[in-house]
């Protein structure tokens, strides 16, 4: 019976090759923090909920465009055209 279509060394070269990429891909991410950098981190607006105040300023907003409901809770107006 014959190898696979790639053959036992073409299935290795692949292999190093999808690990090469993604080493590549995640390597980059991985970077120290200067300390005259920490300070740009540590804004509210760069957290991953955003920032609280424009949120709150958003919600607002929305709340007096959608008469029917509150802000966040769901989707829709009044004339169920959307």
């Amino acid at each position: 019976m014959g190898q696979g279509a790639l053959g036992s060394t073409g299935g290795s070269q692949a292999v190093s090759r999808v690990l090469a990429l993604c080493l590549a891909l995640v390597v980059p991410g991985c970077a120290t923090v200067r300390p005259w950098e920490r300070e740009d981190l540590a804004r509210p607006a760069m957290r991953i909920g955003g920032d609280p105040e424009e949120n709150a300023r958003m919600d607002h907003a929305l709340a007096a465009r959608e008469g029917s409901m509150p802000a966040g809770v769901g989707r829709g107006g009044g004339c169920g055209c959307n």
